[in-house]
């Protein structure tokens, strides 16, 4: 099977074709059937072989149990039991001829939870600085979570609630990465994550994308665990094989596996439920008491953390609350961090400007940051007058969305500018590279541009702080989608051969790799404008 994976062939059925001798399996050829469904009908006769043989050897082994049996029969007339275990086993022995999956079979099914972005929310989102976030570990209530003698008071769930911008998402990374190290003392402990992400692709947004990722890390941590694929039938997991994963076979998996931990505890972490589909947030929330409950008949200590916004409203029928912006412990976070990033002396009149910005924040940890980033910026030389600061700040307004927007307009320069590159960062199918973004900025000031990319003109450095200054600093990720792509394309196309020498007859697409990235490297929005025409209108509409 390994030299079939790395084995070249001229069509695509011919991979499979070339399997047939070495496992002395007679087929037809099918040219134009493509590569899968030759792999289809090369699995079939393999199955089909394999039954074959298993009959002839249960025949075998059936016949002895029925001798057996009648043996035990006439020994014991009136013991029913023993008759009805006899015919119990031989219904479990087919039933699993019939529905085993294989070992290949699974490690498939398992890779194939896998996706690109799996772990980078996670990973790009800043740690929380010095020591703040954890007073939180001495909370009575994360205490009381944490300790599995009294999960019955709460039965495993902790949910973290705050305003935007309270610096839930950051907390809830260093409580995971926290639990990861408690397993010092437990080390059969299992920890798993997952970081919602309204603006991501659509596995960092989706409840499936959710479910993937938790039976991906669970079975990537504990490989014994991969029995709990075996209530699949073997068509079923060919369909999967083809198909993708759905939620519902995710969901029983996922459930299947936490009948199996026993006696290793189980900790999971998910942030950020409002930035999921918000139709099904509460059913997600609804299959993870199902699985406490799961947990709790297996005598296994499962253990949930959510965090999210105040909405979507969803309650549990059992659990610990926390409101963020209502604990001490933030709000003397907020003080440490203007503490340390506002260097204007130790006077009264700063201590006093701190107490301000502290008490105008309303505990949104966000705001703060903004502010302190605009004072910096504006005030570079700090022997300034703290008085003017001071007016500076009751400039700010105090609502979140009115600063954004403040920081957007504040300057009055390339407002045009701005809104395109918005539109795109908003509207995107899919994050995009910052050459693509740049480009797509560029079609939508100038109908004329064709959006190839000259390096001696312009380096990827300079794209990256073009679109920095473009979104006023605030895009954290670069992404795209508007209208201007659905009526640029002509442009770009009509622009593409005479820069690209495109080959007449067209190549087969097994051969059309390196044009693709010639045409890629040399024009970065094409591919995304092509792939995305509609996107931008649709979304639109959808907003009224």
């Amino acid at each position: 099977m390994s030299w079939m994976e790395h084995r070249e062939t001229t069509r695509g059925e011919d991979k499979a074709y070339s399997m047939l001798g070495i496992l002395d399996i007679s087929m037809s050829s099918i040219y134009g059937e493509g590569m899968e469904n030759a792999f289809d009908r090369l699995l079939d006769k393999l199955e089909n072989r394999s039954k074959k043989r298993q009959h002839n050897e249960l025949f075998v082994v059936t016949q002895g149990v029925i001798s057996s049996t009648k043996r035990l029969k006439t020994a014991h007339p009136h013991s029913p039991s023993v008759l009805s275990h006899s015919g119990t086993n031989d219904s479990n022995t087919k039933s699993c001829v019939v529905h085993s999956i294989d070992y290949t079979t699974k490690e498939a099914l398992i890779n194939m939870l896998h996706f690109d972005k799996i772990d980078e929310r996670l990973t790009s989102l800043t740690a929380a600085q010095g020591s703040t976030c954890r007073w939180f570990l001495g909370k009575s209530e994360y205490i009381s979570w944490h300790d599995a003698a009294q999960q019955s008071d709460h039965g495993g769930f902790l949910w973290i609630k705050g305003n935007p911008g309270t610096g839930k998402s950051t907390l809830m990374k260093l409580l995971f990465e926290e639990e990861k190290l408690y397993p010092k003392s437990h080390s059969s402990q299992i920890t798993l994550s997952f970081f919602f992400l309204a603006r991501g692709t659509i596995e960092e947004k989706s409840t499936i994308g959710l479910y993937r990722s938790l039976l991906h890390q669970l079975l990537e941590r504990a490989p014994d665990l991969s029995d709990c694929l075996d209530w699949m039938t073997a068509n079923g997991a060919r369909g999967i094989k083809r198909s993708g994963w759905h939620e519902q076979a995710l969901k029983q998996t996922l459930a299947k596996a936490i009948q199996k931990l026993k006696s290793r505890p189980l900790t999971i972490f998910a942030d950020a439920l409002d930035e999921c589909d918000k139709s099904k947030a509460a059913g997600m929330v609804s299959f993870f008491e199902e699985l406490c409950d799961i947990a709790k008949a297996n005598q296994t200590c499962l253990k949930i953390c959510f965090s999210s916004r105040h909405y979507p409203t969803i309650t549990i029928q059992n659990g610990i609350e926390v409101t963020l912006e209502n604990e001490g412990g933030h709000m003397e976070d907020i003080k440490q961090y203007v503490k340390a990033k506002l260097k204007i002396g130790k006077s009264k009149q700063a201590e006093s400007l701190r107490s301000d910005i502290l008490e105008k924040s309303s505990g949104i940890f966000l705001w703060v940051v903004l502010v302190i980033d605009i004072i910096n910026s504006e005030y570079p030389d700090k022997s300034i007058s703290i008085k003017k600061i001071r007016e500076r700040l009751r400039e700010i307004p105090p609502e979140l969305n009115d600063l954004f927007e403040m920081i957007l307009t504040r300057d009055g320069e390339n407002l045009e500018q701005m809104q395109i590159c918005l539109k795109f960062i908003l509207f995107a199918s899919r994050p995009l590279k910052p050459q693509e973004l740049y480009f797509a900025t560029q079609v939508g000031l100038d109908r004329s541009c064709s959006g190839r990319w000259d390096r001696e003109d312009v380096e990827l450095d300079n794209m990256k702080t073009f679109v920095k200054s473009s979104s006023k600093g605030l895009a954290e990720v670069i992404r795209n989608k508007a209208a201007e792509v659905q009526s640029s394309t002509t442009q770009l196309n009509a622009s593409i051969s005479q820069d690209v020498n495109i080959p007449d007859p067209l190549p087969q697409a097994s051969e059309s790799a390196h044009l693709r990235e010639e045409i890629s490297s040399k024009f970065p929005f094409l591919e995304y404008s092509t792939r995305n025409i509609f996107t931008m209108p649709i979304a639109l509409n959808r907003l009224g």
